[in-house]
């Protein structure tokens, strides 16, 4: 087992750490707590990037004995779309992923490439390109209309309402809360109403990533039971990625953890 072969290994764990923080960051990410939402997308987009590059790697390493070159590694480029394309072209089942999968890439690689500095760019030059706005417009919208059904929906519906009218009555302080499309928050029933209703579809958000880190782990698992390198016959990926893919649909939308030791 040469040294190689343990930095691959390691790199295997680091992205699924990196996946693991950014899922349970986004997990919980909300208006409220923007914070969590830039630690969400930074972590996810790079743990995205460095998983599809080590699919690449090995696949390389599988057709040519060697490893991919700097060169060419950095040929591969950053663009998550680009990159999951080159994987599937690389493998000969179908990723199972839809539109919407390359639209969270897609705001995941420009939140990589500018957004993350958002609030900076809009004072510096106008440019607003808010990524929470975009998540929210984007994913959360089509969540709530094309990929929730009916009953999902007006499960929602009651319980966001409900809270509406919680704190209403209490004296409270809203100033400075504002929603996913910086309007000011004016009452506490809305916040509350909002913060919920975040809480309920981050499920499903979080859901969407995982769908994308399933085909990228089945790419890697199928590359390393090809591999003439028998060390790679024993990459135990299920266990580094268990908590990230562990249970059923129903199971990785409750779930609100995805670290492990």
């Amino acid at each position: 087992m040469d040294e190689k072969y343990r930095r691959f290994v390691d790199e295997v764990d680091f992205s699924r750490q990196l996946l693991g923080i950014g899922l349970t960051c986004l997990r919980k990410a909300n208006f409220a707590n923007r914070g969590l939402y830039f630690q969400a997308l930074s972590s996810v987009s790079l743990g995205l990037e460095r998983l599809m590059k080590l699919c690449l790697m090995l696949d390389d390493y599988n057709q040519n004995g060697k490893y991919t070159s700097q060169k060419e590694l950095r040929y591969y480029g950053h663009d998550l779309n680009v990159l999951i394309n080159l994987v599937k072209g690389r493998v000969g089942f179908a990723s199972g992923l839809h539109e919407v999968h390359s639209r969270v890439m897609e705001l995941l690689t420009d939140f990589a490439k500018s957004s993350r500095y958002s609030n900076i760019d809009f004072i510096t030059n106008n440019h607003d390109n808010d990524p929470m706005r975009a998540w929210h417009n984007e994913i959360d919208k089509r969540i709530y209309s094309e990929i929730l059904n009916d009953r999902q929906r007006v499960a929602i519906d009651e319980k966001c309402s409900l809270y509406r009218d919680i704190g209403d009555a209490l004296p409270s302080f809203v100033m400075g809360y504002y929603d996913e499309n910086r309007k000011p928050i004016k009452s506490p029933g809305e916040l509350n109403y909002l913060l919920k209703r975040s809480e309920m579809l981050s499920g499903y958000r979080v859901l969407l990533v995982i769908q994308i880190i399933e085909f990228l782990y089945k790419s890697l698992d199928l590359m390393a039971s090809q591999s003439k390198d028998r060390h790679f016959h024993f990459l135990e990926l299920g266990r580094f990625f268990a908590t990230i893919i562990y249970g059923t649909d129903k199971d990785k939308v409750a779930r609100k953890d995805f670290n492990r030791m």
